[in-house]
């Protein structure tokens, strides 16, 4: 039940998207990038041909983002992530507070857009106005001094949501490592270094965003983002006649596509091509975080593979060494030691497996550095005692 209440936690306005929707979304992108980049890692300690990725990989990660960025802005209405979850763009247009003030004196004219002529009405009594009037301030007061008003974006919209999206957030990236690299005690440059102003604006960067999406949790704003809101642009959830018409739009765009390829020298090579790069660019929302999933549980599954190594029977002990011909004779008695032939005292193992006292083997190895019954070379590093239960 609080699940669904703070899901549900927008007013009641069911085209808002829920807080937890757009802090998924925004944090899509970013978690993708360091997931790449491990894959990619992994790739080159196998293959040479993968290390230029990741020497430069905040360029191909960014080339690749502003490609699928224009993509989804052109023809879904907006950014890869916001397509995932469901989302839209729609540029906000405000009516001010003089359209509001003429409502309320001409209360007919309260649900018509301020470009459009009111048309003509009967006259009505004045307890009729009045009544009028008053729904309609009730109205606007519950709405606030201003009514929400959407339009799509167009092609500059498009244009500058990639700037936001892409081109700022590479150039942010740059600077962090710049400054990473020039704050080093040992660098003498300096020319970024704690003193400096960089930290204190980046800083109010990220508290930015954070004062924007403490806004929009608590309702106080309809952007996200500083950047959607330089744009004022909100995003809306999509509604089955968007989807249609986006679904109907890839159709005819594709259509399109392969007429004009088809008139290409070797229509019969550059179509299949065409076809392919078209689905790779639709269905990315779906391949790109399946790709990701596959990747990391396959590593999971080799690393375990390899932490636990299938176990195998245990090698029989080697045969027992044999006696020197001059060597010491092996007692019957098992108790006994070989060297003052009495019961085992402090019991001490050599290196040829024979068990022997303590004070006997060590000052035999000692002074003869090897074993007393097989001759194979010893030393008193060789020596391990035992611990026998009674």
């Amino acid at each position: 039940m609080t699940l669904m209440f703070l899901f549900n936690f927008n007013n009641g306005d069911p085209n808002r998207p829920s807080f937890f929707e757009m802090f998924a979304q925004h944090q899509m992108m970013p978690s993708f990038k360091p997931a790449l980049k491990y894959i990619f890692t992994v790739l080159s300690q196998r293959n040479s041909k993968f290390e230029i990725i990741v020497k430069y990989h905040d360029e191909f990660f960014y080339s690749m983002l502003l490609l699928l960025e224009y993509h989804y802005l052109k023809y879904y209405e907006g950014s890869f992530s916001e397509n995932f979850y469901n989302l839209k763009r729609s540029v906000k247009v405000s009516k001010k507070n003089e359209p509001i003030l003429q409502r309320l004196w001409d209360p007919s004219t309260a649900d018509l857009q301020t470009n459009q002529t009111p048309a003509p009405t009967p006259k009505k009594d004045e307890s009729t106005v009045k009544q009028l009037r008053r729904q309609t301030l009730l109205n606007l007061i519950s709405k606030g001094s201003k009514e929400k008003e959407t339009k799509p974006m167009t092609a500059k919209d498009q244009r500058i949501s990639i700037l936001y999206l892409v081109i700022l957030p590479y150039i942010k990236t740059k600077l962090d490592e710049f400054y990473k690299k020039e704050s080093d005690p040992i660098n003498s440059l300096g020319l970024l270094n704690e003193d400096n102003i960089y930290p204190t604006i980046s800083a109010l960067y990220e508290a930015s965003f954070f004062i924007y999406q403490l806004l929009y949790l608590y309702e106080y704003t309809d952007f996200y983002t500083p950047f959607l809101h330089l744009q004022r642009i909100v995003l809306k959830r999509l509604t089955h006649q968007d989807i249609e018409n986006h679904s109907n739009a890839v159709t005819t765009r594709r259509n399109e596509r392969l007429a004009i390829v088809r008139n290409w020298p070797l229509p019969y090579i550059v179509t299949p091509i065409v076809k392919i790069l078209d689905s790779i660019l639709d269905y990315t929302k779906f391949i790109l975080p399946a790709s990701v999933f596959l990747f990391k549980s396959l590593e999971w599954w080799y690393s375990e593979n390899r932490a636990s190594p299938p176990s195998l029977p245990v090698p029989p002990p080697p045969s027992q060494p044999k006696r020197a011909p001059n060597g010491l004779a092996i007692p019957d008695d098992k108790t006994q030691c070989p060297l003052c032939l009495k019961e085992r005292t402090n019991p001490t193992i050599c290196g040829s497996g024979f068990v022997f006292c303590y004070p006997c083997i060590f000052s035999y190895v000692q002074q003869h550095q090897k074993c007393p019954i097989t001759f194979i070379p010893a030393t008193t590093e060789h020596l391990r005692k035992i611990y026998e239960t009674t």
